[in-house]
């Protein structure tokens, strides 16, 4: 985070630093700062106060970390093709989630970005297209990974349910494979 930070673009740090601002309100924006031959950030309030990272909440830092990730400058002019981000909601406030989401879809307009979730809050979205989501179930002692089932896309796109809200009911599961079959003799 930090070296993505020092290194950022005026460009991309505006948007770390809005998107943050969206998250975290309060805060106006993030630095890295030298200290003591170490690096480290600092928080500007809205008011102009500072604060460490020892005085910030978890989810804060957290989500610091997941934008200067996804606006770092390698991944926005294509030497990174691929950003993974494993819970990228966690610590987060439930109404939060939403520019999170902003952000990973920004940033996926400049490199693939592969995320995983068990939090319904991040796929509440009326607008979420849910054929970029994947469902995952265990079968028979399997791991499943696939397509939002047709069933699931219809109830979606009708507008009767968010694939959060399919998650939060354990509604979503991968659409089936065709099974191979043998040619009857």
């Amino acid at each position: 985070m930090l070296s993505a930070l020092a290194a950022a673009r005026p460009d991309l740090k505006n948007r770390i630093d809005a998107y943050l601002h969206a998250i975290t309100p309060g805060i106006k924006r993030i630095d890295a700062r030298s200290a003591g031959g170490y690096m480290t950030v600092a928080f500007r309030a809205s008011n102009g106060s500072e604060f460490g990272p020892d005085e910030i909440s978890d989810g804060t830092i957290h989500a610091a970390a997941v934008l200067a990730a996804l606006f770092q400058p390698a991944a926005s002019d294509g030497r990174i093709p691929l950003t993974g981000i494993d819970n990228p909601e966690t610590t987060l406030h439930p109404a939060a989630t939403a520019a999170l989401l902003d952000a990973l879809t920004e940033a996926s307009e400049h490199a693939q970005v592969i995320v995983t979730t068990q939090s319904p809050d991040l796929l509440d979205r009326e607008d979420l297209d849910a054929s970029i989501a994947r469902a995952v179930s265990m079968n028979h002692g399997l791991t499943v990974i696939g397509k939002v089932d047709r069933a699931s896309q219809r109830i979606i796109s009708d507008g009767l349910c968010t694939l959060g809200e399919l998650m939060r009911g354990s509604q979503l599961s991968p659409e089936p494979r065709a099974r191979a079959t043998r040619p009857q003799a």
